[in-house]
């Protein structure tokens, strides 16, 4: 991120807006039985309502996935022609469907300080046009608060980028640690990275437990403002190697279980996925705080961003309360899509528009 002091007031003002919304976060709306009944609207035939209902028995893919998938018949098909088809000429599945995924890695900062990931500049986003596409997520602290290693492993990097490049160009994190994980699902190493670090803890070649402090939070580097930045790599710690974290994180817990997530596929009518996509996710009920939660998100903003090789996805938002909610995304004409998050799982969209 570039320093521009005029970006500060900016951040401010956006920061104390997600810190009033933030207090909704607390009481969740009660998990969907196991059996749902998805009303998926056409924009193109709007006064057509096709009732879809997603039963609750799993397939299991090569990578172990449990997918739930749902069936429209070909009449509900053509009244939905935004929907992506499948090979099968009588049913149209993986429209919609819930993924029992592996969480691999514990949360770099605890849940005693702010360990929710930064909404305003996830992982694919440029915040609106202001900064280059992101390659990790942040988690917004004060300088001091306690960094943690998300998995065991080992330390290959332990210092600053001033004349090494671990991005785009020198001195981008300041002071970082990289460790690298031999996690049972992955057949190659995978990387974490922790920048803008005021303090540094460890040293390459050490050996680290999940859970350990390994340095603290800071803003070294092309920083605007204390936080950590955290990044998965896959196979090689290379900036181009990225991941979407929240894809890794364990999802958070609150009183009444462990939050979900909703990730999907916008493409067009070649397959071909479609970048700066905005959408609007929507809970259709009101907290007992009065709040109906909504949250503004965008497809990735760059080509060269890579999307989870079990998922395929090109959008993730993390940690929603569980419940039903209705997604909307507006190209050319209005997209509508009614479906549930579930706690601790990944509720998955195919969306293809002209």
């Amino acid at each position: 991120m570039k320093q521009r002091s005029s970006e500060l007031l900016f951040l401010t003002v956006c920061a104390f807006i997600i810190a009033v919304l933030s207090s909704c976060y607390t009481n969740l709306v009660a998990p969907p039985t196991p059996i749902q009944t998805i009303l998926i609207k056409s924009s193109n035939t709007p006064s057509a309502t096709v009732e879809v209902v997603f039963t609750p028995v799993p397939t299991e893919t090569e990578t172990q996935l449990l997918c739930e998938t749902a069936t429209l018949t070909q009449t509900a098909l053509a009244n939905t022609p935004n929907l992506l088809p499948t090979n099968n000429p009588d049913l149209c599945s993986e429209i919609y469907c819930i993924l029992e995924h592996d969480f691999s890695l514990q949360r770099p900062i605890s849940g005693n300080d702010n360990d929710w990931i930064d909404r305003f500049y996830p992982y694919g986003s440029t915040a609106g046009g202001i900064y280059v596409p992101h390659h990790g997520v942040e988690f917004n602290n004060a300088s001091g608060t306690s960094v943690l290693a998300a998995s065991d492993g080992l330390v290959v990097v332990a210092g600053d980028d001033l004349t090494i490049k671990y991005a785009d160009y020198n001195n981008f994190y300041g002071n970082l640690i990289v460790i690298e994980h031999d996690l049972p699902r992955y057949a190659e190493p995978v990387f974490t990275l922790y920048g803008h670090l005021s303090e540094i803890e460890v040293t390459e070649g050490q050996w680290v437990e999940a859970g350990e402090r390994i340095g603290a939070v800071g803003a070294a580097g092309a920083a605007i403002g204390s936080h950590l930045h955290f990044e998965v790599r896959l196979g090689m710690n290379n900036y181009d190697q990225t991941y979407n974290p929240a894809l890794w994180l364990i999802p958070k817990q609150s009183t009444d279980g462990a939050l979900g997530m909703l990730a999907g596929l916008v493409v067009n009518q070649v397959g071909e996925a479609q970048m700066n996509r905005q959408l609007t996710l929507e809970a259709l009920e009101e907290n007992d705080k009065g709040c109906k939660l909504r949250y503004y998100f965008e497809t990735y903003a760059g080509a060269d961003l890579n999307s989870n090789e079990q998922i395929h996805e090109n959008f993730a938002l993390a940690d929603l309360p569980a419940g039903d909610y209705r997604l909307t995304m507006v190209a050319g004409k209005v997209f509508e899509f009614y479906l549930s998050v579930h706690p601790g799982k990944i509720s998955f969209v195919s969306i293809k528009i002209p």
